[in-house]
């Protein structure tokens, strides 16, 4: 297996898999760590400990890979955690989209196959957290949130971390319909800013209904003006400009293969 290592900090290591040397097949293949994604369990565990092994991390449970459910939930890893059953991890884990931890050893991160992946580092405090924001995580403000609870988690100051935008679906492939754009509006966003007309559209129907019209949404110029406007530098934000769907051969890409195929999993370890 490999993984694509980016360079966020030289206190962690932080990282996205990529689709090579796992024991997945098909749509699945060759490694994905999500059980719940429809792959063979067994190949699942297998890949998880491929990367526990890489990782070099103590055990399994050390991979910190939450249930998403596309909301905003957030789940603190304490030492605490690793006392607990097998079935009370899973749990803790049910409906989480971000995760944070000061504990050193322990990989958190957080499952994609398009959506934006945020890893913050926060340097004087030595703490970490990984978001899951899709364009429904954005309208409901996860990244603004998992920064606000950093703050009262760990004392972290916005002016003081790092944050690094990991592979996701390029706004060139991402058209959207009226609906997200509506629900953008709703919360608050001048969405105008993050989109443009899908030309294509139009042309192929000059008298299209407005329902049907489609918007190339731009979430990575979304993900930069909120964690700017929470208060992390840009000169401290890093974007691996990977394009998950024009890059089938390291990644895994909902819009291109359909849900049923495996997860990108990003991480950083303390």
């Amino acid at each position: 297996m490999s993984i694509a290592l980016w360079p966020l900090h030289r206190s962690v290591t932080a990282f996205t898999t990529t689709r090579p040397g796992g024991y997945s097949q098909g749509e699945y293949g060759e490694f994905n760590i999500n059980p719940w994604s429809g792959d063979n369990p067994d190949a699942v565990r297998r890949n998880r400990q491929l990367l526990c092994d890489t990782l070099c991390l103590h055990d399994l449970d050390h991979i910190i890979l939450p249930h998403q459910v596309h909301g905003t939930e957030i789940f603190q890893v304490k030492q605490s955690f690793f006392s607990l059953s097998e079935e009370s991890q899973k749990a803790s884990l049910e409906g989480i989209d971000i995760v944070m931890t000061d504990l050193p050893g322990v990989c958190i991160g957080v499952s994609t196959a398009d959506c934006v992946p945020i890893l913050l580092y926060d340097i004087e405090h030595r703490a970490a957290c990984a978001i899951h924001a899709g364009w429904r995580g954005c309208v409901q403000r996860a990244i603004p949130r998992a920064i606000h609870a950093m703050k009262q988690a760990y004392g972290s100051k916005p002016e003081e971390m790092k944050a690094l935008i990991g592979p996701h679906i390029s706004m060139i492939r991402y058209p959207v319909g009226a609906d997200v754009l509506e629900e953008f509006t709703k919360a608050g966003f001048d969405v105008r800013r993050y989109t443009i007309p899908t030309d294509y559209w139009d042309k192929l129907n000059p008298n299209i209904k407005s329902e049907d019209r489609r918007w190339n949404l731009n979430l990575t110029s979304f993900s930069k003006t909120e964690l700017v406007d929470a208060g992390i530098q840009s000169r401290c934000i890093a974007d691996t400009a990977s394009c998950t769907y024009d890059n089938p051969d390291l990644y895994f890409s909902a819009r291109r293969q359909g849900i049923a195929c495996g997860r990108n999993y990003t991480g950083i370890v303390l």
